[in-house]
């Protein structure tokens, strides 16, 4: 596979008369997707995604990663109202890793509880570790139907465990 091709979008913002137009690029993070209504899924963002991410109006941004979060995208949560859940997995893939029964429950929990959306869910790249929830959540929410036909039936209090039965995901 080739290089992905990254999408920017140009908006002009109605600006007082007499002031400089000034263009707005809205720049999806990498591998950005709609997973369901309120619901989106990508790669890390940085300062050069915030705008476009400011148009989603988040109120959470669950990430996978486990350094630390980079202090300019905890500010921009701050100024922004964004509550940041952190569940750290290791990414590596080779040799395969086994992740927490314990971890998968408490960030599907998380993404369950319509009080955090809308909510990104991203890891570095947006797809193994993103892919695990997102696949998780599409077994437990899709079997039956659209995600948005189930969500608001799902109770936010969620006791653990989700008595997943296909945790161990490589």
């Amino acid at each position: 596979m080739g290089e992905e091709a990254s999408i920017a979008v140009v908006a002009l913002v109605l600006q007082p008369p007499g002031a400089e137009e000034v263009p707005h690029l809205f720049v999806p993070p990498p591998n950005f997707a709609m997973v369901g209504c309120g619901l989106y899924r990508s790669g890390f963002p940085d300062a050069a995604n915030f705008c476009f991410l400011t148009t989603l109006r988040l109120r959470s941004v669950l990430c996978l990663c486990p350094e630390p979060y980079p202090e300019e995208n905890m500010e921009f949560l701050r100024e922004n109202g964004i509550k940041l859940f952190q569940f750290g997995i290791d990414g590596c893939k080779e040799p395969f890793v086994d992740i927490l029964e314990e971890t998968i429950c408490e960030a599907l929990e998380v993404v369950l509880d319509v009080r955090n959306h809308p909510l990104l869910i991203h890891c570095k790249r947006g797809k193994h570790r993103t892919g695990c929830i997102v696949g998780c959540l599409r077994k437990l929410c899709w079997a039956d139907g659209p995600y948005s036909a189930h969500v608001g039936f799902i109770s936010p209090q969620l006791t653990p465990p989700l008595n997943l039965t296909l945790i161990k995901i490589r």
